[in-house]
């Protein structure tokens, strides 16, 4: 049976209404240049980058899949290659992998050197806890899963496709052998390294670095993009309770 008619017709008036006010939305920045250059979220995973993610889409960035661009890093041997910067031209704004991986950071901003980069930042024990337990929930493994459970469970993990999960993982954080896999001091230090690569490679750069923990607008994004004081908005904040 098909849904009463007014309902369904309401939502399409809505839908044709959000699409008429993004489109108001991108002539008023496109005039003020907001999408001249790309930005690009270089924070870790876990670090506020779906949030990120949901303010330029506020924003009417034409922000990438993030899929899309995992999915061309495995097909290119996990390198950046000519189809991923193809990919890229197409987009206005990217967040996580593989912006937020240390080793492909000199790469890209290489590529865009042009581009505002955006370092979100966490507590780092509240970060580590919210990166264990999303992929606790993503292998559905229990919090005293043992070692050798989560290297065969990201192993195993068929996200983007089968390994691609545990090679974009044990090669981030740097791991070698299922003792260092989800050990809090190890991975702290990886993400403290993180963050400073990524304020030594971006000191020449138009740079913001940004706790989203400790803002509750998103005036001070919307100050570095060139976002209107008029267009201030609360912080959506996705993810709150992870």
């Amino acid at each position: 049976m098909k849904p009463p008619l007014l309902p369904r017709l309401g939502r399409k008036l809505g839908r044709i209404k959000a699409q008429g006010d993004r489109a108001l939305l991108r002539r008023r920045f496109t005039r003020l240049g907001v999408y001249e250059t790309p930005v690009i979220c270089v924070g870790r995973n876990k670090t506020g980058t779906t949030t990120m993610k949901q303010v330029f889409d506020i924003y009417g960035f034409r922000t990438a899949p993030q899929a899309q661009g995992e999915d061309l890093l495995a097909q290119e041997g996990y390198t950046l290659s000519e189809p991923f910067w193809e990919w890229m031209d197409h987009w206005e704004a990217f967040q996580d992998i593989p912006f937020s991986h240390t080793r492909y950071l000199e790469q890209i901003i290489a590529r865009w050197p042009q581009a505002r980069y955006i370092l979100t930042v966490r507590e780092p024990d509240e970060w580590f806890a919210s990166l264990f337990n999303h992929h606790l929930q993503l292998l559905g493994l229990p919090s005293d899963a043992s070692k050798q459970s989560l290297w065969h469970g990201l192993r195993k993990a068929s996200y983007i496709r089968p390994g691609y999960l545990f090679h974009v993982h044990t090669q981030q954080f740097d791991i070698t052998e299922p003792t260092q896999l989800y050990d809090r001091a190890h991975y702290i230090e990886n993400y403290h390294r993180h963050v400073r690569q990524c304020r030594d490679l971006l000191a020449s750069v138009a740079f913001l670095e940004i706790n989203l923990r400790e803002e509750t607008t998103t005036a001070s994004v919307c100050n570095f993009l060139g976002v209107p004081t008029d267009m201030v908005k609360p912080l959506p904040h996705a993810n709150r309770r992870r």
